[in-house]
């Protein structure tokens, strides 16, 4: 499979050959001004006029400003293509500092969730160590309304606990979902390349 160039117009090899072919073209048109200036010479020597001489003088002229402009416009497109080709480099290299920044900031967050799960946990465990302490309370009690009493104060410590756990386990669900929504579009655009 043929490479494309930088520029992306042409396979390296068409582009190649282009040029091998331009400097033949080169060659046979100095070729035949030699040889127009040997004709020149012969007819001066001979006594006849050189006109085409001089024509030939003005078209070289014009082909030696040709050539300059083609060496000029091919040194631009070498310069336009290698900057195009900087400029995607640039675009990727900050796409992917956006995405280790990106993956960073995540990282930092799982963090931040492990050590709230942690502090909970150990938070977790104390409650539920007083609340069982306070049983043993409640089996020494032979009063039945201060037993009701103690297992009202179990129940509404227990469901305390209940309700911080559910409300630490929907904020994680809510922070979840609030990176999923970015991680979506990512993922969309990704898919449209």
């Amino acid at each position: 499979m043929e490479a494309a160039d930088a520029s992306g117009s042409q396979p390296v090899d068409t582009q190649e050959a282009e040029r091998k072919r331009e400097k033949q073209e080169r060659i046979l048109a100095r070729r035949r001004r030699v040889e127009s200036k040997l004709e020149a010479k012969r007819r001066t020597e001979a006594g006849e006029e050189p006109e085409e001489a001089v024509e030939e003088e003005v078209d070289e002229e014009k082909e030696r400003v040709s050539w300059k402009q083609v060496e000029k416009s091919f040194l631009r497109l070498d310069k336009l293509s290698s900057d195009g080709s900087e400029l995607v480099s640039n675009v990727r290299v900050a796409e992917d500092a956006r995405e280790v920044q990106c993956r960073n900031q995540q990282e930092e967050a799982r963090n931040a969730r492990y050590e709230k799960l942690e502090a909970e946990a150990t938070a977790g465990e104390e409650r539920f160590e007083e609340i069982m302490k306070k049983w043993s309370t409640a089996k020494n009690s032979t009063i039945p309304q201060e037993i009701q009493k103690l297992i009202l104060q179990q129940k509404a410590a227990c469901d305390a606990m209940t309700d911080e756990k559910d409300k630490l386990v929907n904020d994680f669900q809510q922070e979840l979902k609030s990176q999923d929504g970015p991680v979506r579009q990512v993922l969309r655009s990704r898919r449209r390349r």
